[in-house]
């Protein structure tokens, strides 16, 4: 829309030579978060689905989807400053590469230095002590200030594994004979909420 055409616009003049126009490469991050999130909340809906008569799957995936839409949401914040979503974006192209570079050995930091140096160089010029990436929960409450910390901690304790939540689900499993169960649906309507607040 004419917000975002603005925001490029506003990009050409703050061009890098080695990335480009930073706002372009901003919003090509959100559009990636964007269609992962719907890529998840698609995987969330197939394994909800009765004939595969899975009771946690949706609950992992739903949570997922919920990640990356909070993340996108995050970077695509409306009303925000043009140098704020680049440094937004600085933000978390630094975090990424600073936890992929914690994977590695001493043999390949070198390699990996090497072969991320245009972002490097490029998210270090432009983070912003202002600009910090807000945890998992904080982003839920952002997108949900009504319910964004209470939907946090249920997905989390599907995801950990939380003995009183798993009993629960599957005594629910297995008295539902296959039908719908409830506690599904409110996963993929909550995902669903998450990743519309995302696209508008």
């Amino acid at each position: 829309g004419q917000p975002a055409l603005a925001e490029l616009e506003a990009g050409e003049r703050l061009v890098d030579e080695n990335l480009g126009n930073p706002v372009a490469f901003a919003h090509t991050v959100m559009d990636s978060y964007a269609l992962a999130a719907g890529d998840l909340l698609y995987g969330a809906s197939e394994t909800a689905r009765q004939k595969h008569n899975l009771a946690f799957s949706s609950g992992a995936v739903a949570r997922a989807a919920c990640e990356y839409a909070g993340l996108g949401w995050w970077l695509a914040e409306p009303g925000i400053s043009v140098e704020a979503r680049i440094a937004r974006t600085a933000r978390l192209v630094n975090k990424s590469l600073a936890e992929a570079r914690g994977l590695l050995d001493s043999a390949e930091q070198s390699r990996f230095q090497t072969e991320n140096h245009v972002l490097l160089t490029w998210a270090g010029k432009n983070l912003s002590r202002r600009e910090t990436v807000p945890g998992p929960t904080d982003r839920f409450v952002a997108m949900n200030p009504d319910h964004g910390k209470r939907s946090y901690a249920y997905f989390s304790l599907l995801a950990h594994g939380d003995l009183i939540s798993t009993v629960r689900i599957v005594a629910m499993q297995q008295a539902s004979n296959g039908e719908p169960e409830e506690d599904q649906v409110w996963r993929l309507m909550l995902a669903c909420a998450h990743v519309l607040n995302l696209a508008t």
